[in-house]
């Protein structure tokens, strides 16, 4: 079975390389452009990962965060922020919140990809280097 994940990000370029970068794969890519609809997305069929941007329309993807782990049906999920936020204060809200991993836009497809392997621990991972430097 397909590990699904959920991408929340209002940039249609970002949409598209982690599209592109994980759907590939043994992934289903779920895709909210808000918060508000994520949260709906979240409940109704909770993800194995959120991939959460910070500056969004209406909700900001650190309010997403706090809702998703109030929420029983969510309260585990693992979240990965993919955000061009990445001050001392940013990186620390995150780790309250329990986020996993801080990627900081522009980010690395491949290392974005590894580190969803290695969460998720899905055993075919690949194995290519770390210092790829592929930005979208």
């Amino acid at each position: 079975m397909r590990k699904r994940i959920l991408l929340v990000d209002d940039d249609q370029a970002v949409q598209r390389l982690v599209t592109m970068t994980l759907g590939t794969t043994d992934f289903e890519v779920l895709v909210a452009s808000d918060g508000v609809t994520a949260l709906e997305m979240a409940s109704a069929e909770p993800p194995d990962l959120v991939l959460l941007d910070v500056m969004m329309p209406d909700l900001d993807g650190f309010t997403v965060a706090a809702k998703l782990r109030a929420r029983p049906e969510t309260a585990n999920v693992t979240i990965i922020m993919l955000t061009a936020r990445g001050s001392a204060d940013d990186l620390a809200q995150s780790q309250a919140l329990g986020v996993k991993e801080h990627f900081i836009k522009p980010f690395s497809p491949l290392q974005l990809l590894e580190t969803v392997y290695e969460i998720l621990d899905n055993p075919s991972a690949p194995t290519s280097p770390k210092t790829a430097e592929l930005t979208g």
